[in-house]
C-alpha cells in the first residue's frame, strides 16, 4: 500500500485504496523497469523508492503491479507543456478556480508539484505565464513553507476572497522523472542539469557533453527534441557533488544514467564545468490575435496581428506569419514570447487566411504547431454601373432603372439618387432594377446608384456610378385633317379637293383622345399665322362663308395641349390640297342652248330636203303621166282622125310644142329660182348652224380648261 500510495499521490489521485498485483489490469507490453520496489510511503515519485535498478528485474508480464486511488482531483494544471506544468486550478465549492501570483514563489510550487505528484519544483511562473484563465480566483496571499501536503493547507487569505485580475494566475513547472531536474533557468525545459543520486541532487560535468547527451536529457524530461546543449555552467554553477563525468549517449537511451560514464561520484571537473540543455518542449500551439478592429479591410489600410506563445525557452525563438496556410509572408525572431506582425497598404493579393507558428533553430529546427487561422478580406468595390433602355419615358408609362456591379461580396443592397430622391433594394445578386411608375414631371434628372454591402459586421459602400439623365415626353397622337361642305361644291379632282367657288365648307382638325382640352392650329399656305380653335371633345372646324380663290392652297392640323404648365405639340399632319373652281351651270346652259338651236336647224335642213325630194318626185311623175297620155290619145285617135292629124300635125305639133316648151321653161325657169333660192337659203342657214356650233365647242373646251385648272388644285 505504501508504494501504492506513491503512486496515487505523484498522480495526484488521492489516497490509494488498493493496490492490484498480478496484471490485474492487464498485462503491459513494453519493457519492465523496476522491480523489488520498496516505499516508505514519504517519497514523492515512485522512481525515489528502493528499486533493484532501471530494467534489472526477473519477473513476467503476469506480475504487472497496479492501483486503485481515491481519485481526489482538488487540484489540477493547465495549459502547460505536460502534466507537471501550467496553471495551477483547483476545485473548491462545485467550480474550478485559479491562485492568484501575489507571494507565489518556489515554496508554494514545491507543494503543488508534490501534490500533484511530480518531480521537484523547477519554476513558479507568475502574471499568466500559461494564460488567463476564466473562472473564479479561490485563492490570494498564498503562502507556503514547502512541507504541506496540499496547497489548501498552506496560509491564504480564505477561499474567493482576493483583489486579483486575470492577469495574475500562478503557475508551476515540475519536472516529470523526479531523479532529474534542470536548475536555474527561466522557463521549463531548459536549465542546469542535476540528478538525484544517494539522496542529494548533484551535477553532470560538461566533458565530452554534446546534443546526444542533451537528447537523452529532454527525453527524460518528456521536454521534447534537445535544441542545445550548453557547457561551461551556461545556467550557472551548482553547489552540489558532480555525480558524472565524461558521459557519452548514443541519443537513444531512456536515461541519462544508461549511457556510459564513469561512474557515479568519479570525476575531474570544476564548477564551471556544469553541463545545461534546452530542450524544445511540447511546444504549444501559439495563438494569433488581430489587433485591428476588423477583418474586413479597405485597400489601403493597415493590418496587425500578434503571434504569442504560452511558454519560452532561453534561446532565440523565429516567429513565422503564414498566409493561405503554406506561404510564408513574414519571419521575425526575437528574445520574447510574442511577436506583433504588421501589413500595411494593404492590396487585394493579401486578403487571405493568416496563421502562425514559432521554431527554435538548434542542431535541427523544431517547429510548433500552427496557430488559430484569421482570415482578412480586403473589399475593393468598385464602381456601379446605372443603365436605362431609353433616355426619355413617355408621361404616365414606366420606366426601368437597372443598377449592378462586379463584386463577389453579393447580398448588399443598390441606392438609386436623384437629388433628395433616394429609393433602396437589397438583392442576393449583382443588379437589380429600379421601376418608375407613371412618369410624370417630378422624375425627371440625373440618376446615379451605390452599392452597399456589410462584411464582417462593417458597412462598405462603393464609390457612385457615372449619371444618366431621364427626361419625361409628351407623345400627342397624329391628328386627322378633313374637309366637309354642307351646302355642295365639294369634289375630289386628280389633284386634290375641289370646291366650288362661293360655297361654304369647313376643315376640321381631330385627334384620339388622350387630355383633355388642348389647342388646333390650322395652318395655311397662303398665311403666316396659323388659325387657332380650342379643342371641344378633342376636334375643332374652321369655317369658311363663302370658297374664293384666297383660300385656295395647302391646309394642315397641330395639336398642343398644356401639361404641368409645359406645351406638347403634335407632329403636324399631312398637307390638304384645296381648289377653287368657278361656278359651271352658265356654262352648262350655254351648251345646251347651243344644242338645241343646233338640233332645230339640223331639223330643218332635214325637212327641207325632205320637201324638194318629194317636189322633183313629183314633177316627173306629172311629165311621165302627161307623156303617158298623149301617147293614148294619139294611139286612140290615129285611126279616125289619122288623116286629120296629118293635115294638122304640122300645126298641132308646132303649137303644142311651143306651149310645151313655153311652159316647161317656165316651169323650169320657177324650179331653178326656186332652187337657186332655196339651196341659198339652205347655204345661209348651214353657215349659221356651223358658226353656232363652232361657238358651242370653244366654249365647251374653255369649261374643260377651267375644269382642268379646278382639278389640279
Amino acid at each position: 500500500m505504501k508504494d501504492a500510495e506513491v503512486v496515487c499521490r505523484q498522480l495526484g489521485c488521492g489516497k490509494a485504496v488498493s493496490a492490484p498485483e498480478k496484471a490485474y489490469f492487464g498485462e503491459g507490453s513494453g519493457k519492465t523497469w523496476l522491480d523489488d520496489v520498496g516505499c516508505s510511503g514519504n517519497e514523492s515519485s515512485i522512481t525515489q523508492c528502493s528499486h533493484s535498478g532501471f530494467g534489472i528485474e526477473d519477473c513476467s508480464a503476469s506480475e504487472d503491479a497496479g492501483v486503485f486511488c481515491s481519485g481526489d482531483t482538488r487540484i489540477r494544471v493547465v495549459n502547460g507543456d505536460n502534466s507537471c506544468s501550467g496553471r495551477v486550478e483547483i476545485y473548491h465549492n462545485g467550480t474550478w478556480g485559479t491562485i492568484c501570483d501575489n507571494s507565489w514563489d518556489m515554496n508554494d510550487a514545491e507543494v503543488v508539484c508534490r501534490q500533484l505528484g511530480c518531480g521537484k519544483a523547477v519554476s513558479a511562473p507568475e502574471k499568466a505565464y500559461f494564460g488567463q484563465g476564466s473562472g473564479k480566483t479561490w485563492l490570494d496571499d498564498v503562502g507556503c513553507s514547502g512541507n504541506e501536503s496540499s496547497i489548501t493547507q498552506c496560509k491564504h487569505n480564505g477561499f474567493g476572497i482576493e483583489d486579483c485580475g486575470a492577469n495574475q494566475d500562478a503557475g508551476v513547472v515540475c519536472s516529470v522523472d523526479s531523479s532529474i531536474q534542470l536548475a536555474n533557468s527561466s522557463g521549463y525545459c531548459s536549465g542546469r542539469v542535476e540528478i538525484y543520486h544517494n539522496g542529494t541532487w548533484g551535477t553532470i560535468c560538461d566533458d565530452p557533453w554534446d546534443m546526444n547527451d542533451a537528447e537523452v536529457v529532454c527525453r527524460q524530461l518528456g521536454c521534447g527534441k534537445a535544441l542545445r546543449a550548453p557547457q561551461e555552467a551556461y545556467f550557472g554553477q551548482g553547489s552540489g557533488k558532480t555525480w558524472l563525468d565524461d558521459v557519452k549517449c548514443c541519443g537513444n537511451e531512456s536515461s541519462i544514467t544508461q549511457c556510459s560514464h564513469r561512474g557515479f561520484g568519479i570525476e575531474d571537473c570544476k564548477a564551471s564545468e556544469d553541463a545545461g540543455v534546452v530542450c524544445s518542449g511540447n511546444m504549444k500551439t501559439p495563438s494569433l490575435v488581430l489587433l485591428t478592429t476588423n477583418t474586413a479591410l479597405l485597400p489601403g489600410e493597415s493590418a496587425e496581428f500578434r503571434c504569442a506563445i504560452t511558454s519560452h525557452r532561453p534561446v532565440t525563438a523565429n516567429f513565422r506569419l503564414y498566409r493561405n496556410q503554406d506561404q510564408e509572408s513574414e519571419t521575425k525572431t526575437a528574445d520574447q514570447k510574442m511577436m506583433t506582425f504588421s501589413l500595411s497598404s494593404l492590396v487585394s493579393s493579401d486578403q487571405g487566411s493568416y496563421t502562425c507558428d514559432y521554431y527554435y533553430q538548434g542542431a535541427l529546427t523544431v517547429s510548433s504547431p500552427k496557430s488559430n487561422a484569421i482570415t482578412i478580406t480586403i473589399v475593393s468595390l468598385v464602381r456601379p454601373q446605372i443603365s436605362a433602355p431609353a433616355g426619355e419615358v413617355t408621361w404616365g408609362q414606366s420606366l426601368g432603372i437597372t443598377c449592378s456591379i462586379s463584386t463577389q461580396h453579393t447580398g448588399g443592397s443598390f441606392t438609386l439618387k436623384k437629388g433628395s430622391f433616394t429609393e433602396m433594394k437589397s438583392t442576393s445578386e449583382n443588379s437589380v432594377t429600379f421601376t418608375i411608375h407613371h412618369a410624370d414631371f417630378s422624375h425627371e434628372g440625373s440618376y446615379y446608384c451605390q452599392y452597399q454591402t456589410t462584411v464582417s459586421n462593417r458597412k462598405f459602400t462603393s464609390p457612385q456610378s457615372n449619371t444618366i439623365s431621364v427626361s419625361v415626353v409628351v407623345r400627342l397622337h397624329l391628328p386627322r385633317i378633313n374637309c366637309t361642305a354642307p351646302e355642295g361644291g365639294l369634289s375630289w379632282g386628280p389633284s386634290g379637293l375641289e370646291i366650288t367657288k362661293g360655297y361654304s365648307f369647313s376643315i376640321t382638325c381631330s385627334t384620339q383622345p388622350q387630355f383633355p382640352g388642348g389647342v388646333f392650329y390650322l395652318s395655311f399656305s397662303g398665311s403666316n399665322s396659323p388659325m387657332t380653335q380650342p379643342a371641344t371633345n378633342h376636334s375643332a372646324s374652321f369655317y369658311f362663308p363663302a370658297a374664293n380663290y384666297s383660300h385656295q392652297g395647302n391646309y394642315s392640323c397641330v395639336y398642343r395641349v398644356d401639361v404641368s404648365s409645359r406645351h406638347f405639340y403634335s407632329t403636324e399632319t399631312e398637307k390638304l390640297t384645296v381648289t377653287i373652281r368657278e361656278f359651271m351651270v352658265p356654262f352648262i346652259a350655254a351648251g345646251v342652248t347651243g344644242g338645241v338651236v343646233f338640233l332645230l336647224f339640223f331639223g330643218l335642213v332635214c325637212i327641207f330636203w325632205a320637201r324638194r325630194k318629194q317636189t322633183n318626185t313629183r314633177q316627173t311623175t306629172w311629165k311621165c303621166t302627161r307623156r303617158q297620155s298623149k301617147d293614148k290619145d294619139e294611139d286612140e285617135d290615129q285611126d279616125d282622125y289619122e288623116n286629120v292629124e296629118m293635115e294638122d300635125q304640122d300645126d298641132f305639133e308646132d303649137e303644142d310644142q311651143d306651149d310645151y316648151e313655153n311652159v316647161e321653161m317656165e316651169d323650169q325657169d320657177d324650179y331653178e329660182n326656186v332652187e337657186i333660192e332655196d339651196q341659198a337659203d339652205c347655204e345661209d342657214d348651214d353657215q349659221d348652224y356651223y358658226e353656232i356650233v363652232e361657238d358651242y365647242m370653244e366654249e365647251l373646251d374653255t369649261g374643260l380648261e377651267v375644269e382642268n385648272i379646278y382639278g389640279n388644285c
